[in-house]
């Protein structure tokens, strides 16, 4: 197959790229007033090539180091639409198990293409918004827990959570986690177990959804490394491959972006 731009061709192993774009799939924004959101904002960062997507109340990016050419990505990155998302996963799916994929940007549209198949995305021409600014900087208190362990807790303890938001409560205390929801209609549910903390009690309300989601993009084999800066200040959660999810705790219409 012709390629669009022969000098600017990126090669990727197909199973790193799909990795990357699932890890940030679920924090891409479904509400079409925000159109600017509703993709994966891909841009360059000190040599990293960083994958980004939030809903304005929680953030995923990834971010590895790779060379690209000169001018392969302008300065302000691209935004490639949700259904194009999908459709890269796909095709690197058709190739998984060692293949390869390449990707190319000309006139506006970004072209995925293995050996077989070639695929244009239409990229969004809107600004993405400096989605930076809302990752903590600041030192707070980790927790580490085991995955299994919180993912299960998590789960059943949303079935007794009222409405949409999933609304769920974390209280840490020293080497201990309890897991907690309240719903009108079927009562309270709560769980504590053990963890890896030192830090001092701390309560956080989180959207259950939003952390199991976060948590099923961290790498099979990782503990879950939860960073807590405060109960009403965004919890981290991230691994040491580059994948970062932020999640604004749960009160009256708390939004990053």
């Amino acid at each position: 197959l012709k390629s669009p731009e022969t000098e600017k061709i990126v090669p990727f192993g197909a199973d790193a790229l799909a990795l990357f774009l699932n890890q940030v799939k679920a924090s891409i924004c479904s509400d079409e007033t925000k159109m600017n959101l509703c993709g994966v904002y891909i841009h360059t960062k000190d040599g990293n090539l960083c994958f980004a997507s939030t809903n304005g109340h929680r953030l995923s990016r990834v971010q590895r180091k790779k060379e690209l050419p000169e001018g392969f990505i302008s300065e302000n990155g691209i935004t490639v639409p949700k259904k194009g998302v999908l459709e890269i996963i796909k095709l690197a799916d058709t190739v998984k198990g060692g293949g390869k994929l390449s990707l190319a940007i000309k006139d506006n549209s970004l072209h995925a293409q293995t050996d077989t198949t070639r695929l244009a995305v239409r990229l969004m021409d809107m600004d993405f918004p400096d989605y930076e600014r809302v990752i903590p900087t600041e030192a707070g208190q980790v927790a580490v827990i085991e995955k299994q362990a919180l993912t299960q807790a998590l789960k059943r303890i949303s079935v007794v959570n009222d409405g949409k938001d999933c609304r769920t409560k974390l209280i840490f205390s020293e080497n201990l986690i309890n897991v907690s929801a309240t719903s009108a209609v079927l009562g309270d549910g709560n769980e504590e177990f053990a963890i890896q903390y030192a830090g001092g009690l701390v309560e956080v309300n989180l959207n259950a959804r939003y952390a199991l989601d976060a948590i099923a993009a961290l790498d099979k084999d990782d503990d879950v490394t939860l960073t807590i800066l405060g109960e009403n200040k965004p919890v981290t959660i991230g691994n040491k491959n580059g994948f970062l999810a932020v999640i604004m705790p749960m009160r009256a219409e708390t939004q990053m972006i």
